[in-house]
C-alpha cells in the first residue's frame, strides 16, 4: 500500500501524484484517481485538477479492483473454460483471432479484452495461438505473460483435433501430411520450402465419412 504524502506547496492533484509516486505507472494512478482510491485528508477525490494546499494529506487506498460494466461476449464467441491462468474461447467462423496488417473486421482478441476489462480495467489477455477467420473452434488465451510463454514453449506437446469438410476426392482413408510453415510479418502463415525460419507441421488425417461425390 503506498504511504501517505504531505503537500508542502500548492499544486493540482494529478501532477502531485505523478511527482510523489514516481514508481507507479501514470495510467495506474489515473485509474486510482478515477475510481475514488485517492484520498485527500481521508476524503475520496476524483477530480484531476483538485487544488491542494500545504498540509493536505494524500493517500491511495485501493480497497478493491476498479469495476465497470461487464460486456457480454458478442454472438459467435463464448467462454467455455476459465481459471487463474487461461481463458478458453469458442470462436465461430467469420471472426479473426487478432488483427492483421491487411485484414479488417471483428477480432476475438479485442472482444475478449473488452469483456475482461469489464470486471477490472487493468485486466488483459495474451494470445497463445490463432485460428483462421473461416475456422471455428477453441482458442486458448493466457491471463498473464508468464503463462503465455509456458503455453507457447510447450505447444508442440498438445494434440490438436480438427473436423473438416474437404473438396475433391481423398483416395486414402488415413495418412500423414507434412509441410513447413512460415509466419509472415502480416501474421499470414504460408507453406514454404524448409529453412531455418520455418516450422514443420505434421497432420495425421482419417476419413470419417464419404459422400457419393467423395
Amino acid at each position: 500500500m503506498p504511504e501517505q504524502r504531505t503537500v508542502t506547496t500548492a499544486a493540482e492533484l494529478l501532477p502531485f501524484l505523478f511527482e510523489n509516486w514516481p514508481g507507479m505507472k501514470r495510467t495506474r494512478l489515473k485509474q486510482w484517481l478515477k475510481y475514488g482510491s485517492v484520498r485527500v485528508n481521508d476524503h475520496a477525490v476524483t477530480r484531476h485538477d483538485h487544488k491542494l494546499k500545504p498540509g493536505d494529506k494524500i493517500t491511495i487506498k485501493v480497497e478493491r479492483a476498479p469495476r465497470a460494466d461487464v460486456k457480454p461476449m458478442p454472438a459467435g464467441l463464448s467462454i467455455v473454460y476459465e481459471d487463474e491462468a487461461i481463458i478458453v474461447l469458442n470462436k465461430g467462423a467469420g471472426w479473426l483471432t487478432v488483427a492483421t496488417d491487411s485484414g479488417s473486421g471483428r477480432t476475438a482478441y479485442a472482444a475478449l479484452t473488452d469483456h475482461v476489462r469489464g470486471t477490472d480495467v487493468r485486466n488483459r489477455v495474451w494470445i497463445v495461438h490463432r485460428l483462421d477467420r473461416d475456422t471455428s473452434g477453441l482458442i486458448v488465451f493466457a491471463k498473464t505473460e508468464p503463462y503465455k510463454r509456458i503455453l507457447q514453449q510447450n505447444w508442440h506437446r498438445f494434440d490438436k483435433t480438427y473436423l473438416a469438410i474437404t473438396e475433391g476426392v481423398i483416395k486414402r482413408d488415413s495418412g500423414t501430411l507434412r509441410c513447413f510453415l512460415n509466419e509472415e510479418f502480416s501474421l499470414r502463415v504460408r507453406s514454404v520450402p524448409p529453412d531455418e525460419d520455418t516450422r514443420e507441421a505434421i497432420t495425421h488425417f482419417k476419413v470419417l465419412k464419404r459422400t457419393h461425390h467423395t
